[in-house]
């Protein structure tokens, strides 16, 4: 097991080429996976329509990197290695481009050579999943990916480790072929994850439909995208949140699982809408102390709906604030 939780930062500038973290003109968002979207999704977050999450433009669903939510993804391979020895199917909506899908997929290849591990990614927009299929990548992630970039040696394991294990899976694209000037397009290796990570259009919110042919889902990841359902943004009252789709969702999702099935929600505040001035709760997690932010009507839910907690991952926004990133289905589950 890789150890995620040392501190460290993936903003690491170290010995890149002076170009390579410019925005790149000739780069079309229609053929790489890349951020571009992502200073847009900053300015308009206040313009998502509350009615339906089928209305947001597409610059505010695309914010998404390799190795994001690190912490929490490594504690679902984790996991499934464990209790998924024979193998299952992770369901992954809202997967934009890819990358995390992929990130998932380089954290299980160890265990997952017969391919009894298999990430399908969904989406909303048919677009973005023929990106995601071609497997193409400009990296950038606003800094985060670009510790990928720098070729030397890093005495960090952290940062050593999941550069290997993306080395292992993409190559560095030749610009003779791609219509860019720096070199940091990144393609998918050949076969590497044929019959592992595959793509379909879909909706978490006709998840049943999506898996209703599937009897082998042990995970479910619809992660930091919960407020495209609910509409919240930071100036509306929680109270005034309508979820009941969440409820919904949530409800279809455990009918989806077997018993210890994971739901992976993600950390962001705006999904989980938690009261800041209620009283923390401290827990020890992989050793170390955390305050753990439990007061919210998204949890109220989740438990209604037979999840418990297993997993925490600072927020993105409060300093020292733990939110539960990853949910257990139990045995009990609420009647619907």
């Amino acid at each position: 097991m890789i150890n995620f939780f040392t501190q460290v930062s993936f903003k690491n500038n170290r010995n890149i080429p002076s170009d390579s973290s410019k925005q790149n003109p000739h780069v079309n968002p229609n053929e790489f996976g890349c951020d571009l979207f992502s200073a847009a999704f900053e300015r308009d977050k206040s313009e998502i329509n509350s009615n339906s999450h089928k209305n947001i433009s597409p610059q505010c669903v695309h914010y998404t990197y390799f190795f994001r939510n690190v912490e929490t993804l490594n504690f679902v391979a984790d996991y499934i290695e464990e209790n998924f020895k024979n193998g299952t199917n992770i369901a992954d909506f809202g997967c934009s481009y890819g990358q995390e899908a992929y990130t998932l997929a380089m954290l299980i290849k160890k265990h997952n050579s017969d391919k009894k591990y298999k990430i399908t990614g969904y989406d909303i927009q048919p677009d973005t999943i023929k990106i995601a299929q071609k497997g193409h990548y400009k990296l950038g992630g606003y800094g985060h990916e670009i510790f990928l970039l720098d070729q030397t040696a890093d005495s960090n394991d952290l940062i050593g480790n999941l550069k290997q294990l993306f080395n292992e899976s993409f190559n560095q694209a030749s610009t003779n072929n791609f219509d860019t000037r720096v070199n940091d397009v990144y393609t998918l290796k050949p076969d590497v994850f044929d019959g592992v990570v595959d793509f379909k259009h879909g909706d978490i919110s006709d998840i049943g439909h999506n898996l209703n042919l599937d009897h082998n889902t042990g995970v479910v990841i619809f992660k930091n995208a919960w407020y495209h359902l609910t509409g919240y943004v930071k100036y509306i009252d929680p109270k005034n949140v309508n979820f009941t789709i969440v409820d919904d969702v949530t409800r279809e999702i455990n009918k989806s699982l077997p018993e210890n099935g994971l739901l992976v929600v993600g950390q962001l505040a705006r999904d989980h809408i938690y009261d800041i001035d209620k009283p923390v709760r401290k827990i020890v997690q992989n050793e170390k102390i955390i305050n753990v932010y439990d007061s919210s009507p998204f949890h109220d839910i989740l438990i209604k709906n037979g999840f418990v907690p297993v997993f925490y991952e600072k927020s993105d926004v409060r300093e020292g604030a733990y939110l539960p990133s990853v949910w257990k289905k139990t045995n009990s589950v609420s009647k619907f």
